[in-house]
């Protein structure tokens, strides 16, 4: 296809997985593809629900996620948050 015809486009996706959402921001970020996607002319919405380590077994990997967040929001990438509530 031409870049003409890869513009226009728009990238919606919902994660609830249960903590796999840490790793899966850290591989969007290094990955590259949705900023990729975005400077091609199209947008890119995550809604994301993030789970406490009561759900997920203790990680360390919070400052990476945040690292991995702020360069996808620096390319373009819109979030938003869902709050995982367990009574």
């Amino acid at each position: 296809a031409s870049p003409e015809d890869r513009k226009g486009g728009h990238f919606l996706l919902k994660v609830d997985i249960e903590g796999g959402e840490y790793p899966l921001m850290i591989e969007a970020h290094e990955s590259g593809v949705l900023c990729e996607y975005v400077k091609m002319g199209n947008g890119a919405d995550l809604i994301v629900e993030f789970h406490s380590q009561r759900v997920t077994g203790r990680h360390d990997l919070g400052n990476k996620v945040k690292e991995a967040r702020k360069g996808l929001e620096e390319c373009g990438v819109t979030f938003r948050q869902l709050g995982a509530h367990w009574g």
